[in-house]
């Protein structure tokens, strides 16, 4: 019997799992719709916010052909200024056209085809996301499992730039000819659609993409001068679109004439701090037994200790996400090798703005003075030649700048340099509790001065001697 009952309470749960598990299946569901129907509906509202400055545009511009067409109407003895008038179906047929062309359906199906043919996500054409240029000796993106490289613009050059304008051309007849694919509602409106209308929706398109880079790349409004070369060949699916895409190279402001600036203080950090964590997360990616992940190495990765990054220019013009990265003097050969071999290995996981570091000469610059222990560089990093060079070890090689190497890199020969500090700081506070007695019991015995004058010199002079030595003793041990 109660068999039975706890049968039928187990069948009746097993029920009401089953209703809740389809419930939670629906709700779900739902979301992910909703989700999906928001998303679009973004989408069309923020193609539609662009391009309304761009509507104001040609609407103005439209107005001012009617005056100019006004007036030359209005010339009767000037038979050259005279347009003649659009047949009338061709004049439907263009109006219709231009309308089209502006609907914020066919604006998606182009945000969708720019964002096919540079291989990202339609919700991430935004400046933060929009990939750049490939640097020189970088390699140029491919499609994922196919061999085919994926469009890049170069956005610090205008629309009209070879190197972009070709690639326009590539965008202009995949829409022209594929833009169904991309939306089944412009199927049959891209047969209304005429060719000019679709290349002034591209460009504009192109032109709002390149001042949303820039404008979060705090890079130029324009930039007159463009190189390109012979690069390969970029195929977007239609079959006959293969076009040359070349290596062009980024261009941004211009060096300075009187040659690299001091990076501040901030911004040096900054791209420190950036190469620390690239660094870091390399080597945590390596096997526990790697060599490079030995604790002695731990000290190597402080911000403090990282080569500086300087601005890198080609032909006079800087390189955007490029630095050129100078070790310091000081470092050793065994410190530089650390750091080279660590730069080899791959990043699991690579940021979206990928920044590209160019080894660079030497620079001449001291350990770094600090407070902080973890902020010192270890007598291992810095190079012996160096501290011998100039009298380089009597300003350098003092506590601030330089400290001991510690149990993890001597096999536990030495003490690590926070036990040194510890009890460095141990023995001035005895000394000061020594030097605080001292005072009381002078302060007490003051009453017994004459008493104590006369019989008790010898004594005090002994208590003296006995402080000294200790003192010395405590500084001997624990202090070089």
């Amino acid at each position: 019997m109660e068999f039975t009952l706890i049968k039928q309470c187990l069948d009746q749960l097993e029920e009401i799992d089953k209703e809740r598990k389809a419930m939670m299946g629906q709700m779900k569901k739902k979301a992910l719709d909703d989700r999906a129907k928001l998303e679009g509906d973004i989408l069309n509202l923020q193609d539609y916010v662009d391009d309304l400055e761009g509507e104001v545009k040609e609407l103005r511009a439209l107005l001012e052909n009617s005056k100019g067409a006004f007036q030359r109407g209005g010339n009767r003895d000037s038979k050259d200024e005279q347009t003649p008038a659009m047949d009338p179906e061709r004049a439907r047929a263009y109006q219709t056209s231009l309308e089209l062309a502006t609907k914020p359906s066919f604006k998606s199906m182009i945000r969708h085809v720019f964002a096919q043919a540079m291989g990202i996500s339609p919700t991430n054409m935004t400046g933060k996301f929009l990939p750049h240029h490939p640097r020189p000796n970088e390699p140029w993106p491919l499609k994922p499992g196919t061999d085919k490289p994926v469009i890049r613009f170069d956005w610090y050059k205008k629309a009209e730039d070879p190197c972009n304008w070709d690639l326009i051309i590539i965008i202009i007849n995949e829409v022209s000819k594929n833009g169904g694919q991309y939306s089944p509602a412009c199927r049959d409106v891209l047969k209304q659609v005429e060719l000019e209308h679709i290349q002034e929706r591209v460009v504009y398109k192109f032109k709002s993409l390149r001042k949303e880079y820039l404008a979060h790349n705090e890079g130029p409004d324009t930039v007159d001068n463009a190189t390109s070369s012979d690069g390969e060949m970029f195929d977007l699916g239609g079959g006959e679109n293969t076009h040359d895409i070349g290596d062009v190279r980024s261009a941004g402001p211009v060096a300075p004439k009187d040659g690299p600036q001091p990076v501040k203080n901030g911004v040096a950090r900054s791209r420190a701090d950036g190469k620390l964590q690239v660094r870091i997360r390399k080597r945590n990616h390596l096997p526990p037994d790697h060599p490079l992940r030995d604790r002695k190495y731990d000290p190597a990765f402080a911000v403090s200790l990282m080569s500086e990054d300087e601005d890198s220019y080609h032909n006079g013009v800087l390189v955007p996400n490029e630095f050129i990265s100078r070790p310091p003097s000081y470092q050793s050969i065994e410190m530089q090798e650390l750091m080279e071999e660590l730069d080899k290995q791959p990043d699991p996981n690579p940021p979206k703005n990928y920044v590209c570091w160019i080894p660079g000469p030497v620079k001449e610059m001291p350990p770094p003075r600090a407070n902080k222990i973890e902020n010192k560089a270890r007598r291992w990093m810095v190079s012996k030649e160096w501290l011998n060079k100039d009298d380089n070890s009597k300003t350098y090689d003092v506590p601030s700048c330089i400290i001991e190497n510690g149990k993890a890199y001597s096999g536990g020969t030495e003490l690590d340099p926070e036990e040194i500090e510890a009890r460095q700081k141990r023995v001035k506070m005895e000394k000061a509790d020594m030097k605080c007695q001292k005072n009381g019991a002078s302060a007490g015995s003051s009453a017994k001065k004459s008493k104590g004058n006369a019989k008790g010199g010898k004594g005090k002079e002994k208590a003296k001697k006995a402080e000294r030595d200790a003192s010395d003793e405590y500084e001997d041990m624990y202090v070089d």
